[in-house]
């Protein structure tokens, strides 16, 4: 709940400082000289980049926020938003807010930044929820009640996308070979492999095929660490490593099956998401829901386009 409180006091901060030039021009002059770039606060690039820049500014900020004038509005409403804005930036835990929501979102937007990227393999799904879980789970100044909400997300997370594909390819890229699925993963991993690549006219032991393979893996790690260090930089992708493996026929067609999947089934950038949020803290008390879409439409698609590719955009009739 706590997060969620300052994840929404920010958004507020945000929609009163964001047009704000008179707030604004405020900050600049009581920054450090030359301290930041002259850019709107507060970043609005990712939710992390937010967070850090209000952090960041909250020497800057206390002076401003603490005016008696920083709550003069024109309506009631709009005074007591100023008052819920002001209470956040001058209460005691402002600072340890941040930093302890920073402390659970970075994470989790640096292993979403890693699935953005074309060349992430399908067998890092599984290790990297496992590594968000464990990071998540060593988080000792999280009391247990929300210890245990973190890992049961990361859980629910998982088990929603978790499909055949993300199991047999950790089973099969040789950085990994399964190592880390539980018993009853790893068992069913097994049986759609070895459901896979039977053939009524072979009477292949798929699991000794299976074994051969991870045998060959320690193999080329002893005895060629220059191909294994390609292989784990990255410079060998998996389904070029299996590529190479004609000698498990029946795992490499399914290894190159699974290794043609992508990771995700879209990439969107970090921004999109608070590009969104900015229309609908600027907009959504002028614009009808329908107008409000197809404003953040027209807004999030345009920033990603050059200037000279721009069609002439229908201003909205607000």
């Amino acid at each position: 709940p706590w997060l969620e409180k300052v994840r929404l006091s920010v958004a507020e901060l945000a929609k009163v400082f964001y047009g704000n030039h008179k707030l604004q021009s405020q900050l600049r002059n009581n920054q450090e000289s030359g301290h930041y770039a002259v850019t709107e606060f507060p970043d609005s690039s990712s939710v992390c980049a937010s967070l850090q820049s209000v952090l960041d500014r909250e020497k800057e900020l206390y002076p401003i926020v603490a005016r008696r004038d920083f709550v003069d509005a024109n309506s009631p409403a709009e005074q007591e938003k100023l008052r819920r804005v002001q209470d956040f930036v001058l209460s005691d835990s402002f600072v340890q807010d941040l930093s302890n929501a920073l402390l659970i979102l970075r994470p989790l937007q640096q292993h979403l930044q890693h699935f953005q990227s074309e060349r992430t393999p399908i067998s890092q799904v599984y290790p990297y929820f496992m590594d968000l879980l464990r990071v998540y789970s060593s988080m000792e100044w999280v009391n247990k009640k929300e210890k245990a909400l973190l890992t049961s997300c990361v859980m629910e997370r998982l088990n929603a996308i978790y499909g055949d594909s993300h199991g047999v390819a950790y089973m099969l890229d040789p950085l990994y070979l399964g190592e880390a699925l539980d018993a009853g993963k790893k068992r069913e991993v097994e049986r759609f492999i070895a459901r896979y690549c039977e053939r009524e006219e072979e009477d292949v032991d798929i699991l000794a095929h299976l074994a051969e393979y991870k045998e060959m893996v320690a193999d080329l790690k002893e005895n060629d660490p220059e191909y294994w260090k390609a292989v784990e930089s990255g410079a060998v992708r998996p389904y070029e490593f299996w590529v190479e493996r004609q000698q498990f026929s029946l795992l490499q067609e399914l290894a190159l099956a699974a290794f043609a999947l992508p990771a995700s089934c879209s990439s969107p950038t970090q921004a999109f998401g608070p590009q969104g949020d900015l229309t609908h803290s600027r907009f959504g008390d002028t614009l009808s829901p329908e107008k409000l879409q197809e404003l953040t439409h027209v807004f999030c698609n345009a920033k990603s386009k050059p200037e000279g590719d721009l069609p002439n955009l229908v201003i909205l009739d607000v």
